[in-house]
């Protein structure tokens, strides 16, 4: 030991005692790393000023103790204070004469620990004890080093986990609970939350946490505004700390963190800046200092929360497609077998609101000389709803909303967010109180004829985007034409029909002033409508050229192209590409079909068909509200035109699916099955924007019913 020290060396062996101990004294403090005498009870002999330094914990020197150490106040690596009647000195006895190495930690009131590292370099015998040399040398920064490395690798190690987690979970709410327990534990803190944003309503939702009283979370709302963390969070667009929420200048404190003692806290966004889900955050009653990998942290958890929410709504958004498509199958299998409109309304409406996240569906129409909608049929709530609001079809704010335009254009209407929407503002309270966030209104049409509204609402905003809205759009042509062929079908029970006459004149109509005082004749012989939108129609032309013919039809706003199939003896047959029929579409609602048109001196005569049950006064008018100048000029009970008494038309119009029947009408007008041909497969196939295969599957299948019926026992 000596040696080690220098006194053989002969520095201090002339010197007096006295002196020779103040200068050994000196060097030793002069050194950058403490030095100490432990005798084998522990008790520090002699400590160099380095010691003092790194220990802090020598009082002031007296006679009776000069050096007091509290041993009970030196802590081991793992945090554990060691026993006031051990010493960790005493196990630093250098073993087979090498050192050994020791970290511990030296507490100290209200400042984090210093750690030290601490070598016995060497063992001797003092005559009365052992005594053994400690060297001290400060490594605080490499341990906190260390822990955080360690800290951090943890949370990273969450995050991974989580990220595995949120793949696989199929309850978002337990997810989100995972997540407030991991960052709690992560970060030691009591409180963590997950708020959901509610824009339209200015606040945050407590959806999950922990460590909160009971009844707070899924009730408690905080403000998304700069009057709290959270909101000063979603204005600021980057993670928010606050060390001492009693003392912060940027944002009150909101009532759900003052009640509960918060002094500190972090907190986060959940989602892209642009379009934040929520907010993430993490709290504690202790004044607390958060590190960048702190904050880091949270950041990473917020963006595998993010993640997991955007598929699980994803999941969610394509499971409600798919039963939404189920929903409109069932309907179009089952329409068959009503035998009303009614009936296939409120079939429609009770299967929409099986479909989450929808909540209420209702039907509308709107009776002829009324602006007022009026519901027929409605699913999923109590009507008291429906006796609240009023909904029209004319230029007030009530008929500004999504029905009424809906009505008027024939277009879709889709409002993602009602509580914001300004057309929504005369039904927005009953909205509010029933708990509609978005709604659609889709016209249900066919064949130009508009048979009512389909209203259907959900209890989130933004229910209806994306393949949502492309789907239900298409569920109107689909409702629509049920509800024509159960009216068609109602008309077909018999055998006999009603026929009316009406003689229709329209003023500057191109086609009726070209024959007026000549004479010349344009009869409609057939009107096929087509998938997309329009019809095909097939007229016979009698005294009137090609020349004539087409520049009335050029200035016939509803016509778009001619295309001539033969010309025989001055007479023409055409087929003309039409984008509506006014006429037929007044009258299909009612049931009614035109099969003959005649433009002759000027006037048209137009025939209708009708079910003996159907009122005729309504016919009338509804013809009378198109064209004012409309009289009726006869009315008879007639055969149906086309039916044999065996009833073939009727079973074949069974047998066929409605795109055969159309390919088979089509063909034939268009010659053809003549010989020679007038009009190819594929000419034909392109009137009707299909495919030349699937033209050519159509027309076989056809022809084959038509034989099987022919020998069908069926028929008589």
């Amino acid at each position: 030991m000596s040696e080690q020290l220098g006194i053989e060396s002969g520095y201090f062996q002339e010197l007096p005692l006295r002196e020779a101990a103040a200068r050994y004294e000196a060097l030793t403090d002069a050194l950058p790393i403490g030095i100490a005498l432990v005798d084998a009870d522990g008790e520090l002999l002699f400590g160099n000023n380095k010691v003092e330094e790194l220990l802090g914990m020598f009082q002031e020197k007296s006679n009776e103790d000069p050096f007091n150490v509290h041993r009970w106040d030196i802590i081991s690596e793992s945090g554990q204070p060691f026993d006031e009647g051990d010493s960790p000195f005493v196990e630093l006895k250098a073993e087979n004469g090498g050192p050994s190495d020791r970290i511990i930690g030296i507490e100290r009131t209200d400042e984090d620990p210093i750690w030290l590292s601490v070598q016995g370099v060497d063992e001797f015998d003092n005559g009365s004890s052992s005594t053994v040399m400690l060297t001290f040398k400060d490594v605080t920064e490499r341990v906190e080093q260390r822990r955080r490395y360690e800290r951090r690798a943890k949370q990273q190690a969450s995050v991974a986990r989580l990220g595995q987690l949120g793949l696989e979970t199929e309850d978002l709410d337990s997810f989100m609970g995972e997540v407030c327990r991991t960052v709690a534990g992560m970060l030691d803190t009591e409180f963590c939350k997950v708020l959901e944003l509610d824009a339209s309503a200015k606040e945050l939702f407590l959806r999950e946490g922990v460590g909160w009283d009971d009844g707070i979370v899924g009730a408690a709302t905080v403000a998304s505004d700069e009057n709290s963390q959270a909101g000063y969070t979603l204005l600021s667009e980057e993670p928010v700390i606050v060390e001492d929420l009693e003392a912060e200048t940027r944002f009150s404190g909101p009532e759900l963190l003052t009640s509960h003692g918060v002094v500190s806290g972090i907190s986060t966004i959940i989602g892209s800046t642009d379009d934040p889900w929520g907010i993430l955050g993490a709290h504690d009653r202790a004044r607390r200092t958060f590190s960048e990998e702190d904050v880091h942290f949270v950041q990473a958890v917020a963006n595998v929360l993010a993640t997991t929410i955007e598929q699980w709504q994803h999941q969610r958004s394509l499971a409600a497609l798919n039963q939404l498509n189920d929903t409109i199958r069932d309907v179009a299998l089952t329409a068959s077998e009503l035998r009303t409109p009614r009936e296939i309304e409120r079939r429609l409406c009770e299967r929409l609101i099986e479909t989450d996240p929808y909540a209420f569906a209702w039907i509308g129409t709107v009776e002829r000389g009324d602006c007022t909608v009026t519901p027929t049929a409605s699913a999923g709530i109590d009507s008291k709803y429906l006796d609240e609001i009023e909904i029209s079809i004319d230029e007030t704010p009530n008929g500004q909303g999504p029905t009424g335009t809906a009505i008027r254009t024939g277009e879709p209407q889709f409002l993602q967010d009602i509580m914001n929407d300004p057309t929504y503002e005369p039904w927005r309270e009953a909205a509010e109180t029933y708990g509609y966030r978005s709604s659609a209104a889709i016209p249900i049409e066919y064949e130009g004829a508009t048979y009512g509204v389909l209203n259907i609402y959900a209890t989130e905003p933004f229910a209806f985007d994306g393949p949502h809205a492309e789907t239900l759009s298409d569920l109107g042509g689909l409702i629509g034409h049920a509800i024509h062929t159960i009216t068609q079908r109602k008309a077909l029970i018999s055998d006999t029909v009603t026929e009316l006459e009406f003689r229709v004149e329209i003023p500057d109509h191109p086609i009726l002033e070209m024959t007026a005082g000549n004479e010349v004749s344009i009869t409609l012989e057939r009107r096929i409508p087509l998938d997309s939108s329009g019809y095909i129609q097939f007229i016979t032309v009698e005294g009137m050229d090609r020349e004539a013919l087409e520049d009335a039809i050029g200035r016939s706003e509803n016509v778009e192209s001619i295309e001539y199939i033969t010309e025989r003896e001055g007479t023409i047959l055409a087929e003309l590409t039409v984008s509506k029929f006014p006429i037929s579409d007044a009258l299909a609602k009612l049931g009614g079909k035109v099969p003959k048109v005649v433009a002759t001196d000027g006037t048209f005569h137009v025939f209708v068909e009708i079910s003996t049950k159907t009122d005729i006064r309504e016919v009338v008018d509804s013809l009378q509200e198109l064209y004012p100048s409309t009289v009726l000029l006869a009315q008879r009970t007639t055969a149906r035109r086309g039916q044999t008494r065996s009833g073939l038309h009727r079973i074949l119009k069974d047998e066929l699916t409605d795109r055969q029947w159309r390919v088979l009408e089509t063909a034939y007008f268009a010659g053809y099955f003549e010989w020679p041909r007038v009009k190819s497969g594929t000419e034909v196939a392109e009137i009707l924007d299909i495919s030349s295969p699937t033209f050519s599957e159509h027309i076989r299948t056809a022809e084959q019913t038509i034989i099987e019926t022919l020998f069908d026992d069926r028929v008589e």
